[in-house]
């Protein structure tokens, strides 16, 4: 048995249909102070960027209260779907990850502000997404730092996007370098980060600090210096957009953090 549950207050059905006897959330069914946003009636006057069409709206949420964490899912896209994808949250994210691309957010994208705090719940690398980066990005530099790295966790650090090959390997590395179209592996032994710096704390050695100076992934796309004939994956890698994601080995139950600081953030209303 567990407590832990999806809830959706504020939905026409606030609590999980898998649960039985049914999780209590008090809400009040679509109302505006709920966990759903409708763009037609809840935001009628929302600002629209006039040359791109965008819109922009920031989330405050206060959790409940407990004594352990509470973890939010953001679902862009209809409220619930009738004969396709299943509206209840855990038969849907099993559905959606055994079937790649059954729903598409129709351009919505989402953006963390501040730090994004993390539990390693296991001994092995995982695959975090961070943050979508846009084609108009292309040579900005994006500055990631995290936060209380402790004994459990193991070098390198890799950065990579997904929608630019990356192939990952056990050795020092962390990747294999003939399969990969483009990465940045910071904390490898023997070897400066890619960036040029040499003093970082390296995974694993930051416990209670920020590593700083923060990575400085520099975003590819730009091939006016780029050498046909001698081709490196700094200056020669197109790019049209995509999720960046690190590969990190936080060791058994540890809580770390991450803060990313990145130029021309979108104005957000709230």
């Amino acid at each position: 048995m567990t407590d832990m549950r999806w809830v959706s207050p504020g939905a026409p059905v606030p609590f999980s249909t898998v649960d039985d006897p049914g999780v209590n959330v008090p809400a009040n069914e679509q109302t505006i102070d709920s966990f759903e946003i409708d763009l037609r009636t809840d935001v009628p006057n929302i600002v629209t960027d006039l040359s791109n069409g965008a819109r922009y709206i920031y989330l405050d949420v206060q959790a409940v209260s407990g004594t352990s964490e509470n973890g939010f899912e953001i679902w862009a896209g209809p409220p619930s779907y009738v004969t396709t994808v299943p509206s209840e949250v855990n038969a849907r994210n099993l559905y959606v990850l055994n079937h790649p691309g059954s729903h598409s957010s129709d351009g919505v994208t989402i953006y963390g502000l501040g730090n994004l705090p993390m539990n390693s719940n296991f001994d092995n690398p995982v695959d975090i997404p961070l943050i979508y980066v846009s084609p108009d990005m292309i040579g900005q530099t994006i500055n990631i730092s995290m936060f209380d790295s402790d004994s459990g966790a193991q070098p390198p650090v890799i950065f990579y996007f997904d929608s630019i090959a990356f192939t990952p390997a056990n050795t020092s590395l962390g990747y294999d370098p003939n399969q990969t179209d483009w990465a940045m592996a910071f904390g490898v032994s023997g070897q400066p980060d890619p960036d040029g710096i040499t003093t970082r704390c390296r995974a694993g050695s930051c416990p209670t600090q920020w590593v700083d100076p923060p990575y400085a992934i520099k975003v590819p796309g730009d091939l006016s210096d780029c050498d046909y004939d001698n081709p490196t994956m700094e200056d020669c890698t197109p790019f049209f957009g995509g999720r960046l994601v690190v590969r990190y080995d936080g060791g058994f139950s540890d809580t770390y953090g991450w803060q990313i600081t990145i130029e021309g953030l979108p104005y957000l209303v709230k």
